[in-house]
């Protein structure tokens, strides 16, 4: 609730009701995956290790190149996610936020603002949690070539963009 509170004070919560809801939702799913229910920013649902350590595998037939990446809407059910190793669901909620950036951003299907955000045209409070993460990410000790090595062209990107944002 005080994160909700504080991006409406801040203006970070979306411009228009849509906005806010898209925001609202896409926060839902950041916390459940990337913070893990908030129980910790490693753990079933997102693991920073669990993608370093498929990434040094890489070599011997067991790195990312041999994990399975279905679309979370294909795999949401709790049930199913369970068949999935660590890594395999840390790239799956990874890749939802890949093709959200997609979708706000292309602006061949009209709707798109190539703004570079989740949402709309201006930075979000689902935007600075995402950058977090994924600053943790591209930490040296962790996967810093990790749009490369796990083909996230856009979130690299949008941790650029969002790394040159003043007061950032």
């Amino acid at each position: 609730a005080i994160t909700r509170y504080l991006a409406e004070e801040f203006r970070l919560a979306g411009t228009t009701p849509l906005e806010r809801a898209e925001v609202d939702s896409l926060y839902c799913f950041w916390f459940s995956t990337m913070r893990n229910n908030g129980v910790s920013h490693d753990g079933d649902f997102f693991s920073i290790a669990a993608l370093k350590e498929a990434t040094l595998c890489d070599g011997d037939g067991n790195g990312i190149a041999n994990l399975r990446r279905p679309r979370y809407e294909d795999v949401q059910r709790l049930e199913t996610l369970n068949e999935y190793s660590r890594a395999e669901v840390s790239l799956i909620a990874l890749d939802y936020f890949e093709r959200r950036l997609e979708e706000n951003n292309n602006n061949n299907n009209g709707t798109g603002n190539n703004s570079g955000w989740l949402v709309g045209n201006s930075c979000t409070y689902v935007d600075l949690g995402l950058f977090y993460v994924l600053f943790e990410l591209a930490e040296p000790d962790n996967v810093p070539n990790f749009d490369e090595v796990l083909g996230l062209p856009r979130l690299g990107r949008f941790v650029k963009m969002v790394s040159e944002q003043p007061h950032i």
